[in-house]
């Protein structure tokens, strides 16, 4: 896919937002290789070595967190010495009623104090990506976990319908001030949806002239 998207999007800016799984090796070198951004999800033992040496700099620079707190080390040097490699690290710190939430990502920008609270609001955009994107697709209504045929491009063309009907319905939900003063919940505004669509009666001998059509374009 990024050989795909380079070739086609040649100079297209792209920043890479990914969990930790996306913290490895090659995909930072893809990254790297196609000139591309990346804010990446960042545990401790998902690379080991630069966890281990993120540890002992904290260790070395203790520091109390009594509301929240970002902390970054640039070019932090990790790995063999023959194969050592170089990373930016920055770390949220958020106390939440006594307990501790931390978040720690990988990142190809240079941190300094002017962008940190930036690049900290971006490597949480994939929380929302999940939460509000796939998350509602899942489990509010559209039942993406349902398989609804065995046919692969079939099921390409469904999700392909399931994006607009979603992209439709946040629409509605966050556009339209009826909607907002009503304070419709998510399942509300696809049950209204539903019902216009499937009870709105249409006299075709008024609209002889109108030709309704649909063109999906796949490419497989």
């Amino acid at each position: 896919m990024a050989e795909r998207i380079k070739r086609e999007y040649p100079k297209l800016p792209i920043i890479i937002s990914g969990d930790a799984l996306y913290a490895c090796e090659p995909v930072i070198a893809t990254c790297v290789n196609n000139k591309w951004q990346y804010i990446l999800r960042l545990k401790e033992d998902r690379i080991k070595l630069l966890g281990e040496e993120i540890e002992g700099l904290e260790k070395a620079e203790p520091e109390e967190i009594k509301d929240s707190i970002i902390k970054y080390w640039n070019d932090v040097k990790y790995g063999e010495v023959e194969f050592e490699k170089q990373a930016n690290v920055l770390k949220y710190y958020e106390n939440k009623k006594e307990k501790i939430i931390e978040f720690m990502w990988i990142t190809s920008f240079k941190i300094s104090e002017k962008n940190k609270k930036e690049l900290v609001h971006y490597g949480k955009q994939r929380w929302k990506i999940e939460n509000e994107g796939f998350n509602i697709q899942k489990n509010c209504t559209f039942d993406i976990e349902h398989v609804y045929s065995k046919d692969y491009n079939a099921m390409k063309a469904h999700y392909f319908f399931i994006q607009f009907a979603h992209t439709i319905r946040q629409l509605l939900e966050k556009g339209m001030k009826y909607v907002k003063e009503l304070k419709m919940s998510i399942k509300e505004v696809s049950a209204a949806i539903t019902q216009t669509l499937t009870h709105t009666i249409i006299n075709i001998t008024n609209h002889n002239k109108i030709q309704l059509r649909f063109v999906l374009k796949l490419s497989i």
